[in-house]
């Protein structure tokens, strides 16, 4: 998930480590190694649509 991530979002310039959804809320918080700095986090608020299925 992280490499794709990485990828298809060119937000991120280095290596996401890891990737943390909010237990309650649509945020999703990024980790990312960056050349010889590590723990950037970047938070992005993700807008979810939920369908009903009948």
């Amino acid at each position: 998930m992280s490499v794709f991530l990485s990828e298809k979002l060119g937000i991120f310039s280095g290596k996401i480590t890891d990737i943390k959804w909010h237990p309650r809320t649509f945020i999703l918080a990024v980790a990312s190694h960056i050349g010889k700095e590590s723990g950037e986090v970047t938070v992005l608020a993700l807008k979810v649509n939920f369908y009903k299925h009948y």
